[in-house]
């Protein structure tokens, strides 16, 4: 069986992600991004569950006579916030796959499966 391994530069591109990643997860600097992005998913729930999403509709005049209505069906809106909400938590997901990563690689790499060059 051979071994498979990884390049410096893979490491540290590997270590860097990893790193970003749980600063953004973790630390106090990003602390409102979390907060933010916490908030929103929590208000886009209450939408939903609480079915307080309307129709929307927006009446602008052009002229005198003339007047354009834009309206904005409660479906849309529903899977606009769906889409945001999927958005947040694949976000958080995948940052959390960044920081997994690093230390699989360093497990591997400390019971010898992962040779790093």
């Amino acid at each position: 069986m051979s071994k498979k391994s990884v390049s410096k530069e893979n490491y540290q591109k590997v270590e860097s992600e990893a790193s970003a990643a749980r600063e953004i997860l973790e630390g106090e600097r990003f602390s409102f991004l979390r907060d933010y992005l916490n908030n929103s998913k929590t208000s886009i729930e209450k939408s939903i569950l609480n079915n307080t999403i309307r129709e929307a509709q927006e009446v602008i005049s052009i002229s005198n006579h003339l007047t354009q209505i834009f309206k904005k069906s409660k479906q849309l809106q529903v899977d606009e916030e769906v889409g945001k909400y999927k958005f947040i938590t694949q976000l958080f997901t995948d940052l959390r796959t960044f920081v997994l990563l690093k230390e699989d690689l360093d497990n591997a790499i400390t019971k010898k499966e992962v040779i790093l060059e």
